[in-house]
């Protein structure tokens, strides 16, 4: 499955926080769970406006996938420039 670095995952998100509106769109919160590249540790990530918090929260349990998901709140989110950015 997928996983991040954690260092770019981290320096994606600061440039998704210092977004113009004009390009991400209006987002309020996002949150995630992901898997982190060379760890069996699950990454917390959660934002709301440009304050942002991300932690380490353990291994996955036993039986789950692991993999990487994040949701973004907002009106008028550009999907294709948040996508492109996390590539």
């Amino acid at each position: 499955g997928m996983a991040v670095e954690p260092l770019r995952f981290a320096r994606w998100m600061r440039k998704v926080a210092s977004a113009k509106v004009e390009d991400k769109g209006n987002l309020y919160r996002s949150k995630g769970v992901f898997a982190v590249e060379g760890s069996a540790q699950r990454l917390v990530f959660h934002a709301v406006s440009d304050v942002m918090e991300k932690e380490l929260v353990g291994p996955w349990p036993e039986n789950a996938v692991r993999g990487c998901k994040i949701v973004f709140i907002g009106k008028k989110l550009n999907r294709q420039w948040l996508e492109e950015g996390f590539d």
